[in-house]
């Protein structure tokens, strides 16, 4: 197994998911043709948009990351090195390693970001029934605290919706899911060489996974795409089919409420696949997901392995070409200020 793509359908009422005005301002000018109806006092639905036989169409979404907040919840978006254990603890959890990351510094802050990239991907959810967004008035009232009586009454355009059907797709990737990065050589750092050189880092995936988890640190070889070694912490492949197991029961359980609308999950399906070809044919292979217990029963078996431990002298002239590169780039930079009077 090396992937598994999934399909979700969901069905809900109302607008979960609304945007800025800003962001629409001018093409819903340009569909309604009133220039100047939207600037003001608009709520409006999260949508893309397209143009069909010259004319610009629109297809209300739920953003993908709303979906990632229904799933995984609020995570951690920076690394401060003051709060160490705070960070390892919450990079470690299983909500953190599947959604993926890396960590990237603000110059400006100082501080480490940790940017989306990892091994579970999803779309935006597509409105795929035949409700029609419509614009209502809507009126605010705001009271006075001390009198407790209306002071004033605004009035603002919203766009409503009634009943909904919504389907979005997603991925994990085997790839991904199964290494966490600690290599500053690489495009893709997710945790700090010295947290595994540590062992530190690998103590707290103990504590999200049990002792028996026992990831492999080191220098690993990545064999689907020629790397060169990589530093960092492999999974073993029950962690790994926790992880998404995690992840479809999050799935099935999603019910969110608004005060505006709700969704909830109508169905989910999977189809297991060993390489890209076998997407191909999009009827075969799906497995039905309707409870708990399907999950639990999945066999996922047969886990492709993607990363080759690297032996100690190979490591060894690694770091060693590796450190010869980067005196010939400091020289070269030293004889470039030099040329240059600086």
């Amino acid at each position: 197994m090396k992937g598994i793509k999934f399909k979700i359908v969901f069905e809900g009422e109302g607008c979960v998911n609304y945007d800025s005005i800003e962001n629409q301002l001018g093409v819903l000018n340009k569909i309604y043709k009133k220039e100047g109806k939207f600037e003001k006092n608009t709520l409006v639905m999260k949508k893309v948009y397209y143009e069909q036989d010259g004319e610009l169409k629109q297809i209300p979404i739920i953003d993908e990351n709303k979906l990632r907040y229904y799933i995984f919840g609020e995570q951690i978006s920076s690394y401060d090195a003051a709060n160490k254990n705070i960070a390892m603890k919450g990079i470690s959890k299983w909500e953190t390693l599947t959604r993926g990351h890396t960590l990237i510094l603000n110059k400006s802050s100082e501080q480490y970001n940790l940017h989306r990239k990892g091994g579970f991907h999803i779309s935006n959810a597509y409105l795929i029934n035949d409700a029609k967004p419509q614009f209502t008035i809507q009126t605010h009232n705001v009271i006075d605290l001390v009198t407790e009586k209306r002071s004033s009454t605004s009035m603002f355009n919203v766009e409503t919706i009634g009943k909904t059907l919504w389907e979005a797709e997603g991925n994990f990737d085997v790839f991904e899911l199964q290494f966490i990065s600690a290599s500053q050589q690489h495009d893709r750092m997710s945790v700090f060489p010295d947290w595994v050189s540590s062992g530190e880092f690998q103590e707290f995936i103990n504590m999200e996974f049990g002792a028996e988890s026992k990831p492999l640190s080191g220098y690993f070889y990545a064999n689907r795409n020629n790397r060169h070694p990589e530093y960092g912490v492999l999974l073993n492949n029950e962690i790994v089919i926790r992880l998404i197991k995690n992840t479809l029961i999050k799935l099935i359980q999603i019910n969110a409420n608004s005060r505006t609308g709700h969704i909830e999950t109508k169905s989910l399906k999977i189809k297991v696949y060993d390489d890209i070809a076998s997407l191909d044919d999009k009827n075969e292979g799906w497995i039905d997901i309707r409870s708990i217990d399907d999950i639990e029963k999945l066999d996922l078996s047969g886990i492709h392995n993607f990363y080759t431990k690297v032996s100690d002298d190979v490591v060894e002239d690694y770091l060693s070409n590796l450190e010869k590169l980067k005196n010939e780039i400091n020289n070269e930079e030293n004889d470039l200020t030099i040329a240059e009077g600086v």
